[in-house]
Formats: C-alpha cells, structure tokens, sequence
C-alpha cells in the first residue's frame, strides 16, 4: 500500500508535467504569432510572452523532476 506521501508525489509530479507540457504549447502558438504579418506593433511583447511562458514551463518541468527523484528515493528507502 502506497503511503500518503507517495501519493501527493505523483500528483505534484504529473500537475507539474501537465503545467510545463501546456505552458510549452503556449509559447510555440505564442512565438508562431510573433511571425505572422500584422498592422499591430506587439511583437515585443509576444516575445516576452513567450519568454515568460517558456521559463514558466522550465521551472514546471524541473520541479515535476525533483518530485520523481523525491519519489525515487523514497520507494528506496521503503525497500530497504
């Protein structure tokens, strides 16, 4: 039987998967849209946009990593 912990682990680590997959298709559709020709000048801000949303999805997936490594060692310890 799973422990407590355990479980909030694999649901940190999959929301956290989740958060960075949907924050890296925003800021392809984000960056696609700095290329298409408008009559607007808000390209600059697309850009930091995408910016934003690319090192939103980073911290997203390495927390959803420190959360697998977390959950890791502690299947290791209960082995042991």
């Amino acid at each position: 039987m799973e422990s407590k912990q355990a479980k909030t682990l694999e649901a940190i680590k999959l929301d956290y998967k989740h958060y960075g997959m949907t924050l890296l298709a925003v800021a392809v559709f984000m960056y696609l849209g700095v290329w298409v020709p408008t009559a607007s000048s808000f390209e600059l801000w697309w850009m930091i946009g995408t910016m934003v949303a690319l090192t939103g999805s980073f911290f997203s997936f390495r927390r959803s990593v420190k959360a697998q490594k977390a959950l890791d060692q502690q299947n290791e310890e209960n082995v042991d």
